[in-house]
């Protein structure tokens, strides 16, 4: 839960968000050094106007350069939300992910390398760790929205997310899907909004208030989980930009 109006006129993020963040910032170098990969390692990536905020660089691009024997990838900039000027940009990758292939694009949050790194400084911008918000385009087409209308001068919506349909075959995997309505329940009243052919869904605005989360799947899926944690209502606040993914699967795996 963040404050969302993160303008140049408006003011900063919670204590506790800030607080979090710079933690975050002294324990990259150190996860880094421990971390494997984004699945095998918990974190907690930040709601999306504290990473906006404090993030040197985000946008969208696709890798056109790099491979495994360097640590440096080149991006070609499809769309630039902050600290990005022309039509490419060098992006430092450590240990821990995200592990950019080459050819595919990436919604990038980047900072600036950490200190003791061989190539600190101003222009030296990396991607730390699995917990920096960094992901391939296709599993945030929800945050890039959201930056586009922050971007336009508008408010992030109260709760967005995205709908997914785990796959049978249990690898993790999972695609969105469209035209799905998605309710949140008050005690008072029931709000709803329907997944875009991308499966991308948003609240824009809500009361404070407890939320019970339901959708309306197609036949054969049941719900099987948010990315809610602990699982039960949401807590929406007056400011509230909380990100919900909500996962279905076959009717039949849980039986």
């Amino acid at each position: 839960m963040v404050y969302c109006e993160l303008n140049s006129n408006r003011k900063g993020a919670p204590v506790r968000q800030v607080l979090l963040w710079r933690v975050a910032v002294i324990g990259l170098e150190f996860l880094a050094c421990f971390a494997t990969s984004a699945r095998a390692t918990d974190c907690v990536v930040l709601d999306l106007p504290v990473r906006l905020r404090y993030s040197k660089a985000i946008f969208v691009g696709k890798v056109i350069e790099g491979d495994v024997s360097s640590s440096g990838r080149r991006f070609r900039i499809s769309e630039a939300f902050k600290g990005v000027k022309g039509d490419y940009v060098d992006v430092e990758e450590f240990p821990g992910g995200p592990y950019f292939r080459l050819g595919e694009e990436y919604l990038v949050f980047a900072g600036l390398c950490p200190i003791s790194w061989k190539t600190a400084g101003r222009k030296c911008l990396a991607v730390v760790g699995p917990c920096s918000g960094t992901v391939q385009l296709e599993y945030a087409l929800a945050d890039v929205e959201q930056l586009r209308i922050e971007k336009n001068g508008q408010r992030m919506a109260s709760v967005y997310g995205m709908v997914w349909e785990r796959a049978e075959r249990g690898d993790g995997s999972a695609k969105p899907l469209p035209n799905v309505v998605v309710r949140l329940r008050s005690a008072k009243k029931t709000f709803e909004a329907k997944t875009d052919r991308q499966g991308v869904y948003a609240f824009r605005r809500l009361p404070a208030g407890k939320y019970q989360v339901s959708a309306d799947l197609p036949p054969g899926l049941v719900m099987a989980g948010t990315s809610h944690y602990p699982r039960g209502p949401i807590e929406v606040t007056r400011h509230t930009c909380y990100q919900l993914d909500i996962y279905a699967e076959n009717s039949s795996r849980q039986r």
